[in-house]
Order: structure tokens, then sequence, then C-alpha cells
């Protein structure tokens, strides 16, 4: 049944294969798709944080993770911290994703929609971008 939520989906590699993904449905509705988008990205950037936190710990220091984002006005929103009016509706917990961007921890960059394999885990895709995606992840051979 469509209930109109928007679903978060995300991937980390790292030397070729997933280390860290998650697909869950958000936990409410949002009208705008940035809105959305940006819940996305922030729901990532936290995982992100705690990866990098994990590879110092084992001794593979990244200075800076980069997180791909397929929505450019997520990515707008994000890096540009002014007044929009699509930001009012928005929940104060998102707007983490500001403070992380803004202290050099993450970097959250574009990737075309063609060039994202998280599209695996939330939205249905082609056979072969299904292929594509699996041997991105390292789950297949290419």
């Amino acid at each position: 049944m469509d209930k109109r939520i928007s679903t978060t989906g995300y991937v980390f590699t790292l030397s070729g294969g997933a280390i860290s993904w998650m697909s869950k449905l958000q936990e409410t509705v949002v009208l705008p798709i940035t809105k959305a988008e940006y819940i996305v990205a922030s729901d990532a950037n936290k995982e992100a944080i705690w990866l990098k936190g994990l590879l110092d710990k084992i001794g593979r220091s990244e200075e800076r993770v980069n997180v791909l984002c397929d929505s450019q006005s997520a990515i707008y929103l994000a890096t540009n911290p002014a007044y929009h009016s699509k930001t009012k509706l928005i929940d104060v917990r998102y707007h983490f994703l500001r403070h992380v961007i803004n202290g050099r921890n993450v970097a959250l960059k574009k990737v075309h929609t063609w060039e994202n394999y998280a599209d695996i885990f939330t939205k249905p895709i082609t056979v072969e971008k299904l292929q594509w995606c699996l041997a991105s992840l390292g789950l297949q051979k290419r």
C-alpha cells in the first residue's frame, strides 16, 4: 500500500566493496522531494562520521569522507545556511548536516542518478542498473 512515505537509503563502500548500508521508510510524510533528500543526506552523514571514527581507530585514517547525493537542491540547502522558504518545515535535528559540512569532516558531493548505486535501496530499477549496482558494490563480478 502506497503511504507516500519516502525511502531513506544509502550505502558506503571501501576498497570496492559495500561496508555499510541502510534502507528504511522515513518517519514522516514529506511534501517536497528536496526535504526527503535532505533527510537522507543528514542520516547518511551521521553514518559517515561513525565510519570515519571506526577507520581512525583501526589505523586507516581518512581526512574527509565524501557523501554522494543525487539531489542538487538538498546539497544547496546543506551548504548554504541562509534562510529558505523550503527549510522552514524541516525539523531542526536534520540541520546537523550543515554543522558537519562546515566542520569539514564530511563533503557532500553531487552524483548523477545513473551513477548512484544507492538507488538499489530506494526505488525500482532496471535489470541493467541492478547488475551495475551489484558489481559496483562488490557483490557480483563485473
